[in-house]
């Protein structure tokens, strides 16, 4: 059924694994760091948020509280009244696109980046 592996499959398996790993590195490397986070409540802006100054807030949710913590450069949520704190889970965050979500509070949270604008749509 199954044939033993041979020298050059095992030579090949790790060549192709080495070669997805550094694609993955590669890839996330590109990722620029963040300059702000903008923090959601349902479709409204509730703070724009530097990453560059330490900060605190707290902002109410569908259901309870949400604590966003800037710290050292990363935007993380510490406490949160949901279920699961999926997003407290999530853990902190500085990289331009990342985001942390609340769902059952309707809150989330996206790093911004000044590097590049964020393209939002081609017309035409």
């Amino acid at each position: 059924m199954f044939r033993a592996l041979t020298a050059g499959d095992k030579i090949l398996s790790l060549t192709l694994l080495g070669l997805t790993v550094m694609a993955f590195w590669g890839i996330s490397s590109l990722a620029t760091a963040g300059s702000s986070a903008i923090v959601m409540v349902g479709d409204q802006l509730s703070y724009k948020l530097p990453l560059d100054v330490d900060n605190v807030i707290t902002v109410q949710g569908r259901i309870g509280d949400v604590t966003i913590e800037v710290s050292g450069g990363k935007v993380g949520v510490t406490r949160a009244d949901c279920p699961n704190h999926v997003c407290v889970r999530t853990g902190w965050q500085s990289r331009g696109g990342e985001v942390i979500v609340c769902v059952p509070n309707h809150v989330w949270v996206k790093v911004l980046s000044n590097d590049k604008p964020e393209i939002k749509g081609v017309t035409g």
